[in-house]
């Protein structure tokens, strides 16, 4: 994706390039110790226009990558403008924008199981609750799929800006309202989020988060953090913190891009500033809301990073550096300290790193 229409897009992609974590229900399959083709998905987001979207898939057994995985199992790309990746009962889902498709595909093997056509939709982000997976669309829907089927089973019409980022949790659905445009073709931007009941499936409220409201994570004890992207001029970007239960939001004054959760321990925090073109990386205590300086090794300078990714299990940070957006970008992966470990080079705009 670019950074000007290229711009605009950016605007409703940039801070979207997702990490990696499971949005509502967690049923991932168990890492495979034996296997030397890795445990780390990077999704390729690709060009717009460009219908290049792709797959690599990262070893952390010996610092190898696979590139156009999935091309190399399907004969075929995943499609124009991959948006978002996610793991659900041994099955991974690639939602495909541009395309309109969501591709489900076999966690372990890389090889299609089905592709779902969302004609005209534009879909966004994937969330999953109770065996359902739950697509945001940029026509101001959801998408319910039945994951055992992969049919569509209903859509839950909303009002505000275009559909973002989503999360489900204890019977509800939380969507992000992020941007639009009116009929002379003038950006303006949302604060607020839809709350849908999943027992009627029917939008139940709305809350208001912070200005144009993109990237959502649980945080632990019935709580989402959500990256409020402001309007890339005069409106900072910010954090808001959502109790699920009461329906209060906490303001939390620190700029931020993208975010990465580790174990509802702490959040590792990326900002553009959008003024200045100055970069930040901190990590926040989601206890206290304390931040801390977290940096890498300066011998590996990043150009655009664009997406964040926390491993569970050894809390190695790996980066998606996109570089210009129109070519190849890479891989980094530093300790949790920011020590480097690894360079790879991948698929073109790299936003989103996923776990086995």
């Amino acid at each position: 994706m670019t950074k000007t229409l290229f711009k605009l897009m950016t605007v409703a992609v940039l801070s979207t390039a997702l990490f990696s974590c499971e949005k509502g229900e967690n049923t991932n399959p168990t890492n495979d110790s034996q296997s030397n083709e890795g445990r780390v998905y990077i999704l390729n987001e690709g060009v717009w226009g460009g219908n290049d979207a792709e797959l690599s898939r990262y070893s952390d057994i010996d610092n190898s990558i696979a590139n156009d995985y999935f091309a190399s199992r399907n004969g075929r790309g995943l499609g124009d403008v991959a948006n978002d990746i996610e793991i659900y009962g041994g099955k991974m889902y690639v939602v495909v924008n541009c395309s309109n498709t969501v591709e489900v595909i076999d966690s372990k093997t890389g090889n299609s199981i089905q592709q779902i056509l969302l004609s005209g939709k534009q879909p966004r982000e994937v969330a999953f609750y109770e065996g359902y997976a739950y697509v945001s669309c940029y026509d101001k829907t959801v998408v319910k799929i039945d994951t055992a089927t992969l049919s569509i089973v209903a859509q839950c019409q909303t009002e505000g800006g275009k559909c973002e980022d989503l999360y489900a949790y204890n019977g509800y659905l939380y969507v992000a309202h992020a941007w639009d445009q009116d009929a002379s073709g003038t950006t303006f931007y949302d604060s607020t989020m839809s709350v849908i009941n999943l027992s009627t499936f029917a939008v139940e409220g709305k809350i208001t988060i912070g200005l144009n409201p993109k990237q959502v994570k649980p945080i632990g004890q019935g709580r989402i953090m959500v990256v409020c992207n402001g309007n890339y001029a005069d409106v900072a970007s910010s954090l808001s913190v959502l109790d699920m239960g009461s329906k209060a939001v906490q303001k939390i004054d620190i700029p931020a891009s993208n975010i990465a959760v580790y174990n509802d321990v702490y959040a590792l925090v990326y900002n553009y500033d959008w003024a200045t073109g100055q970069q930040m990386f901190t990590k926040i205590n989601l206890t206290t809301f304390v931040e801390t300086p977290w940096s890498y090794a300066a011998s590996q300078p990043l150009v655009s990073p664009y997406g964040i990714g926390i491993d569970p299990v050894s809390q190695n940070v790996y980066i998606a550096d996109a570089q210009n957006y129109q070519t190849n970008g890479d891989i980094y992966v530093f300790d949790a300290k920011g020590t480097f470990i690894s360079k790879k080079e991948c698929g073109v705009g790299p936003s989103k790193i996923v776990f086995l």
